[in-house]
């Protein structure tokens, strides 16, 4: 991580089947994103933002089992364009973010959304 990046920090709930990356992106359009463990593993996917252009949504079976837990540490999640994997995507949150840092919180809250809803 560069001293120019923007990070975004949230958390998620355990036991969830999905993350939600609440962000304004292009409608429908197909991201690659890259999700790193607190031991520099690096998951990728490919997954499309929906029709409105506020959310993409990354399935949790996508990923190793169990990967995602309140054991976890702190993981980093960014966006890359799907036809040029170097280049990595600022996406708007409340401001522009290059990265999402988020953890699993333990307890009996329901939480599989990164940042807020777009209204």
């Amino acid at each position: 991580m560069d001293c120019n990046t923007n990070i975004f920090q949230d958390f998620l709930s355990n036991c969830n089947t999905e993350i939600i990356l609440n962000a304004l992106l292009t409608p429908g359009h197909p991201y690659k994103w890259r999700i790193t463990d607190k031991f520099g593993n690096v998951y990728e996917g490919t997954s499309n933002a929906d029709v409105y252009g506020t959310s993409l949504t990354i399935l949790l079976s996508d990923l190793p089992a169990g990967l995602i837990n309140s054991y976890g540490g702190v993981f980093a999640l960014s966006l890359y364009d799907t036809t040029d994997a170097c280049k990595r995507i600022s996406f708007k949150m409340t401001r522009y973010y290059d990265e999402v840092f988020f953890d699993t919180a333990r307890g009996n809250a329901v939480k599989e959304n990164l940042g807020c809803t777009f209204d």
